[in-house]
């Protein structure tokens, strides 16, 4: 696992958010943060880690390697920029809706 990098060490996510994006991380994996590439039912998918990113929008939020390769606080930090990125909004997270999110 690689460590988190000074930029995600430095922010401090503001606790709505925060509780937001957790529960995105409930419906969207379900195991751990390491999930790689792997569906609900055990069958090949094109995401990875806790927030389910596609590796295409993991690297355009500025992560490196894939998101199952690094911790929660990181790929929280990227799930951050990327929901900044796009004005505030949970969009690229299929499930946000089930969290009551937009």
């Amino acid at each position: 696992m690689s460590t988190p990098t000074r930029e995600a060490l430095r922010w401090s996510p503001p606790q709505a958010w925060l509780r937001g994006a957790l529960c995105v991380h409930r419906h969207e994996s379900p195991d751990e943060w390491r999930r790689a590439g792997i569906d609900w039912r055990g069958r090949r998918s094109p995401y990875y880690g806790g927030l389910q990113f596609l590796a295409s929008t993991w690297r355009a939020a500025g992560g490196k390697g894939l998101p199952s390769d690094w911790p929660a606080h990181e790929q929280l930090y990227r799930a951050w920029v990327v929901w900044k990125g796009d004005g505030g909004s949970w969009r690229q997270w299929g499930t946000a809706r089930s969290c009551n999110l937009t």
